[in-house]
């Protein structure tokens, strides 16, 4: 992970560049090929100042991703739990030719397999802690090519602030 100056450049820069290849096999119930990006510190990001995030991405063989943030949580039934840590994803679409998505972070949701993971609903969720977040992942898409060479790669990732299309 690469720590930006995001007080004096109003973005963070959390990743550089990294690509993956990988075939996925037959014989799992669920074949998915995943990466994650956490400070090898356990430190966690404070990105409640930003409301975007810039990611570009490109991928032989792979139409869609599953792109997490993933956060400390702050419910209190999840406080005694090993893993209390919140997922929440949006999917993109990929091609082959390197393209830069941006995605407003009020739009990465919690998926209802981590509900039904802690027995929680969504109705009785607290507050997320944008300032406790403790990395970045990436999986394959739900339906992925098999038996074939297939590679993902990320040219960057940032957090920034722009508030000039921003509506409420």
């Amino acid at each position: 992970l690469h720590d930006a100056l995001p007080i004096l450049t109003g973005a963070w820069r959390f990743v550089s560049f990294v690509k993956m290849n990988f075939v996925l096999k037959e014989g799992f119930v669920l074949p998915y090929v995943g990466i994650g990006f956490t400070n090898k510190f356990h430190r966690e990001y404070n990105i409640s100042a930003y409301n975007r995030m810039k990611i570009d991405i490109s991928g032989e063989g792979v139409k869609s991703l599953c792109l997490y943030l993933i956060l400390k949580d702050s419910i209190k039934s999840l406080k005694k739990s090993a893993s209390r840590l919140r997922h929440l994803v949006q999917y993109i679409e990929i091609s082959p030719k390197s393209k830069e998505y941006e995605l407003l972070i009020r739009d990465f949701k919690t998926p209802d397999w981590w509900y039904n993971k802690f027995g929680l609903s969504p109705e009785l969720d607290g507050s997320i802690c944008w300032d406790r977040m403790y990395g970045i992942s990436l999986a394959t898409g739900i339906t992925p090519m098999l038996n074939e060479e297939e590679s993902i790669q990320i040219h960057s990732i940032v957090f920034y602030r722009d508030n000039k299309s921003v509506a409420l």
